[in-house]
């Protein structure tokens, strides 16, 4: 159960925070982009030993993050689907892109490259490319990252399933975001290269349960819980259309949870 509290408005700006209690662990702040929209949601999820004043302890301290990621995503454009215009706003693995188109003679064949806040996608002058081919190629750049994460995560709770740590690829898999066979091997959709980390870890511990309990069983909902507590809001994440961005303290000054 969610209980609303009074929205925060950031002085000098049209930003306001919507805080809402619930039973969170700690607190959380996270930008919404919308599409066609200058102004993106902003919501605070406050635990409920936490109080309002301690909410706005927490955005004030958050402030010049928030800011500048509010910045910046004003710079982009968002579509759904990409359109893959110059200034388009792409999301991969918990972070937005803005995108660069570079139509150029000297460009032999169309590749893509990305630094730490940019997608550069060049493409030569004489060639036309359809959205697939050019979600394909900035897709490319980002997959050695998803399989690390990947990995990562299954060596953590395929130990605490007391399950061994099993192979994966990466490929479309049909009307899901992963799947398993009965030899144990993992699957998982390029597509979660859109999502948010605590998604894709989620997805990840999800088909690692499977490989202890088959069906979606008491059993199954049980193992995710003890392993991750709060995987139905991560789960909720695969939903988002433009996933949020999460704004993190340097120096947390509010009380945790015991």
């Amino acid at each position: 159960m969610l209980l609303a509290m009074n929205d925060y408005f950031i002085q000098n700006t049209d930003l306001k925070v919507q805080i809402a209690q619930g039973f969170y662990k700690n607190p959380r702040l996270t930008i919404h982009p919308k599409s066609g929209e200058s102004v993106p949601e902003i919501h605070l999820e406050l635990p409920y030993h936490l109080t309002e004043e301690d909410g706005i302890l927490y955005i004030q301290n958050s402030l010049d993050e928030l800011q500048n990621q509010v910045k910046y995503l004003n710079l982009l454009r968002f579509h759904n689907p990409p359109v893959f215009e110059r200034g388009e706003g792409l999301y991969f693995l918990g972070y937005y892109y803005k995108l660069e188109v570079i139509c150029s003679s000297h460009a032999k064949k169309p590749y893509a490259m990305v630094n730490e806040s940019t997608i550069f996608l060049f493409i030569s002058e004489s060639e036309t490319l359809d959205s697939e081919t050019k979600m394909r190629l900035i897709e490319d750049c980002f997959m050695d990252d998803l399989a690390s994460l990947i990995n990562e995560t299954i060596n953590i709770y395929s130990e605490n399933l007391n399950v061994e740590s099993k192979t994966f690829s990466i490929r479309p898999v049909d009307n899901a975001y992963a799947c398993c066979d009965n030899k144990g091997h993992l699957t998982f959709s390029p597509l979660l290269l859109h999502k948010h980390q605590d998604a894709i870890k989620t997805v990840v511990l999800h088909e690692l349960c499977h490989l202890v309990e088959f069906n979606h069983s008491d059993k199954f909902f049980s193992l995710m819980d003890s392993n991750m507590p709060e995987w139905k809001k991560y789960d909720a994440l695969l939903k988002e259309v433009f996933p949020p961005i999460e704004i993190k303290q340097k120096n947390i000054n509010i009380k945790e949870a015991n």
